[in-house]
């Protein structure tokens, strides 16, 4: 194998990875299949290589789609978005992990590559989400924020708060590159509450916070946590009160309003949320009540129709489509049993008996945020799937992050 060559071929792929939404126009779908196709191609390119056996799990799951999909003899166009998700998955995994393990160092192109998403929301901030539409094809409005490279704005802060996550890892636990690595944190945070306006990934945000605070479960850091969440609440709630009319028309604003007024109500009450949660809830009961029989891609939508009319008028939004808007709802359904090579991957990579507590934390943390609407063919999970791996693996230390954040 010619090293050169495999070298070009590894960059291409993991510049693709990092923007999985870039089309140039030239295919109309939010996901593009270049880095799917230069994944399978480097992999091919090292096939010799030694992997993981959570590489090996993410081919079997793979395969275990295709075995799915010829067991229902239905070959069309929601077969071949299954076939490619779950082919992203494996190809992201490992050839994330050759290009660490043998080529060379993805913290500097990781980097690089936060810096142009960055740069592309604030070019959208200031001159219009149309500007970059020669590369992506955008979908928001008034009440939203930019999309930048993604084609919506919750994809663009998606992106994000998982680059914060890389970049943790990749930096390990900000011992590398520190400087420049917390300031892309805080600006990519800064980004997803005032540039992308995404509720769902300020809610990520939210959620990470709290199960950090338990994580760390010492009285005095809880004790700090409480104080600066009675202090920001009141902060909140008397902006609301002053100065909520100035931005009622902006989705985050509305969504918090409902929840200070009413938050019992607010999943029955915003018609996004209700049919996000619909597609959770109705994901796993469809695997349970058939007790884990894979469902393949072509029924969800009846069986969510159904579901929704018996439901006294609770879920009351949402179409009949066979995508399925929730990651690992799609793998509990689609796959049903078969899942278990997911549950395989994530405790491979991340559980480490040295660090029981922290193993949890990122188990639960990971569990909580992939069931909201993340692709199955979204590129960061198995990416930090890997790098936790290679973290455990080499045995380093979790230093400043894990012990002082």
């Amino acid at each position: 194998m010619n090293y050169k060559v495999n070298k070009v071929v590894g960059f291409l792929c993991l510049i693709s990875m990092f923007f999985p939404w870039v089309s140039f126009r030239l295919l109309n779908l939010d996901i593009q299949p270049w880095f799917i196709i230069l994944g399978a191609i480097f992999v091919l390119l090292n096939l010799k290589r030694k992997y993981p056996i959570e590489v090996w799990y993410a081919l079997l799951m793979f395969i275990s789609c295709v075995l799915i999909g010829m067991a229902y003899r239905t070959f069309d166009f929601l077969f071949a978005r299954a076939f490619m998700s779950y082919l992203a998955f494996f190809t992201c995994m490992a050839s994330y992990y050759i290009y660490k393990k043998y080529v060379g160092e993805t913290l500097k192109l990781l980097i690089y590559a936060n810096i142009i998403w960055l740069s592309s929301g604030f070019l959208q901030f200031i001159f219009g989400s149309k500007i970059l539409s020669f590369l992506v094809v955008a979908r928001t409005t008034l009440d939203r924020g930019v999309t930048g490279l993604a084609p919506e704005p919750t994809f663009f802060a998606m992106f994000l708060f998982f680059l914060n996550w890389l970049l943790i890892l990749e930096s390990n636990y900000l011992q590398v590159k520190t400087k420049v690595v917390r300031w892309l944190l805080f600006l990519n945070v800064f980004t997803i509450i005032f540039i992308a306006k995404s509720s769902m990934i300020i809610v990520f945000l939210l959620i990470s916070l709290f199960l950090y605070a338990f994580y760390k479960a010492s009285a005095r850091f809880l004790l700090k946590i409480a104080s600066a969440s009675v202090s920001v609440g009141l902060l909140v709630f008397i902006l609301f009160n002053s100065y909520g009319h100035l931005y009622s028309d902006i989705r985050v604003i509305k969504l918090a309003t409902i929840a200070f007024e009413t938050p019992s109500i607010l999943v029955e009450k915003d018609a996004s949320l209700n049919d996000r949660v619909s597609h959770i809830y109705f994901s796993f009961k469809g695997s349970v009540s058939d007790y884990g029989v894979p469902h393949g891609f072509h029924n969800f939508g009846e069986y969510i129709r159904i579901e929704r009319s018996l439901s006294s008028g609770f879920f009351w939004w949402g179409g009949d489509g066979n995508k399925i808007m929730s990651w690992s709802g799609s793998l509990v359904y689609e796959l049903g049993i078969l899942s278990i090579f997911m549950i395989l991957i994530l405790f491979g990579s991340i559980w480490d008996k040295s660090r029981v507590r922290y193993s949890i934390f990122i188990l639960a943390l990971l569990f909580i945020l992939t069931l909201s609407a993340i692709p199955v063919s979204f590129p960061l999970i198995p990416m930090i799937l890997i790098s936790f791996h290679l973290r455990k693996k080499d045995n380093m230390s979790i230093g400043f992050y894990a012990k002082n954040i």
